[in-house]
């Protein structure tokens, strides 16, 4: 991960840590009608997935003391992908992990992660670079000004 933080004023903070796991890509919300009615829900995959993202990113938080980044502040975000199947397309696997954060209470909103470098994706790996189910992954770094 990238240790500069030009886009951000000093002193910052951080907020590292690990989803294991194969990354699941963000899926469109399905739309069935019942009784008459049209119902739109998020798929069962999503839902999950976030629910990990969400459960690693509240572990690291309670873990380094991080406080909610209030809204208004800018936030840069550094992820490294590694997945052992092609998965889905790399924006919906980036908005699966943001709708997790958001869900753990790292930021106010996820439109906060702005600014002249918001958002950096070091590694997209899959199977055909030799990555193993046991290797798959996101590596989460979350850099925000300290308050003051």
């Amino acid at each position: 991960m990238n240790e500069s933080d030009e886009s951000l004023p000093a002193p910052v903070r951080r907020l590292a840590f690990r989803v294991s796991g194969r990354p699941c890509a963000k899926q469109r919300a399905r739309v069935v009608r019942q009784g008459g009615r049209t119902r739109a829900f998020t798929p069962e995959a999503t839902e999950n997935y976030e629910a990990v993202v969400a459960g690693a990113a509240m572990e690291a938080m309670s873990a380094h003391g991080w406080d909610r980044v209030p809204k208004g502040v800018c936030v840069r975000v550094e992820l490294s992908i590694c997945t052992d199947t092609r998965g889905g397309d790399l924006d919906n696997v980036v908005k699966a992990v943001f709708d997790g954060l958001s869900k753990a209470g790292v930021w106010d909103d996820d439109r906060q992660v702005r600014g002249a470098d918001p958002l950096t994706v070091h590694h997209y790996l899959t199977r055909e670079d030799g990555i193993r189910a046991a290797d798959a992954g996101v590596d989460v770094l979350v850099v925000a000004p300290r308050e003051p």
